[in-house]
């Protein structure tokens, strides 16, 4: 992959098509409480990540905190899509950090992860944030993301 043969990975950034952002935001919000998961399909430019397309996938845990995506359902994602396989969306309850969990799976699979999370801030609004992150060379990266959602957060009416 692209992005992880370049030498400063810090400045990679992440452009995520509005459509795409907004499905995620809306189906994270659906499901809340339970994680939610996806794949993402893009192309790389110039240091640059477009996310072009999310394919939502089943969370196959059985807990409500983790997420796991089968193989099968991996595959037909893959089938399905118009662009290459860019990485891994999947949401948490909290926040938008990587659990142990995550960073490990990330070495093992070198490829983009996004994480968002659902949040009520002091006037019950809710706000969906969503953070970039790949792992390269033993060490995480959170990368910056760009377009309409840069601030890596958005209101939910």
């Amino acid at each position: 992959m692209d992005l992880l043969k370049a030498e400063n990975v810090q400045d990679v950034s992440i452009v995520i098509d509005e459509t795409e952002f907004n499905k995620i935001k809306d189906y994270t919000a659906a499901c809340y409480p339970r994680e939610v998961s996806a794949l993402l399909f893009g192309i790389f430019l110039n240091c640059k990540g477009f996310i072009r397309e999310i394919i939502i996938v089943p969370n196959l845990s059985r807990s409500q905190n983790q997420f796991q995506i089968s193989t099968e359902n991996k595959e037909k994602a893959v089938l399905k899509a118009n662009h290459p396989y860019f990485g891994v969306y999947h949401s948490h309850i909290n926040d938008t950090e990587p659990s142990q969990n995550d960073i490990n799976e990330m070495k093992k699979l070198r490829n983009i992860w996004l994480i968002g999370s659902l949040n009520k801030n002091q006037n019950k609004i809710t706000v969906f944030k969503l953070n970039a992150y790949c792992h390269n060379n033993n060490k995480l990266f959170n990368l910056k993301l760009e377009g309409n959602h840069a601030n890596n957060a958005d209101t939910i009416a």
